[in-house]
């Protein structure tokens, strides 16, 4: 009976507990209104075709939030936490996205072309289909990230990490490579334009 009892307490104790990971309601009310939350709490928020462009989200934790079709467009998202985030479909056109963490992270059918993403985190990412025309990329690690049928004319690959990709259909054309770790775990050389020079 005394086990139950426990039981029946820890069970009430951990349901009525606050989640741990949800978002803070005041912030995400003060992103509508003002378009900025810095270094705010906002993981798990649901802000499926929010209008956020030219928002301030600088180190802002948005993990698996639902931002599937927002516009991000210019938005300020630098070292932001968007750990398994779901962004499929969204505008991310001119976004600042440098050291942003952005592992696990779903963005079939995004638009990131010219996004700055230099030192960010995509490991492990669903980029199928995204549009990374003339992105900065360098130094960005995309172990492991689905890069299939992704858009790359003229992206900044310098440096970034590549390997175990899927790079089938992805359009490289013009993208720097120097630098860059391939695939297989080669180094690419300088000069590498477009395609890995080993």
């Amino acid at each position: 009976m005394k086990k139950l009892t426990t039981l029946m307490i820890t069970a009430i104790f951990i349901l009525s507990a606050p989640s741990l990971h949800a978002f803070n309601s005041a912030q995400l009310a003060a992103l509508k209104k003002t378009s900025s939350c810095t270094y705010c709490d906002l993981s798990d928020a649901k802000l499926k075709k929010a209008d956020l462009s030219n928002a301030k989200l600088r180190g802002a934790y948005l993990t698996h939030a639902d931002l599937n079709e927002a516009d991000l467009m210019a938005a300020d998202l630098s070292d932001a936490k968007l750990h398994g985030a779901y962004l499929n479909s969204a505008r991310l056109s001119n976004a600042n996205l440098k050291g942003a963490d952005l592992s696990g992270a779903k963005l079939e059918g995004a638009n990131l072309s010219t996004a700055e993403l230099t030192g960010a985190n995509m490991r492990n990412a669903i980029l199928d289909n995204a549009n990374l025309h003339g992105a900065n990329l360098s130094n960005a690690d995309l172990s492991g990230v689905n890069l299939s049928n992704a858009k790359m004319h003229g992206a900044n690959l310098n440096g970034a990490k590549l390997e175990g990709a899927n790079l089938n259909n992805t359009d490289l054309s013009g993208a720097d490579l120097t630098n860059a770790t391939w695939i297989d775990r080669s180094k690419c050389k300088e000069g590498s334009l477009g395609e890995c020079k080993k």
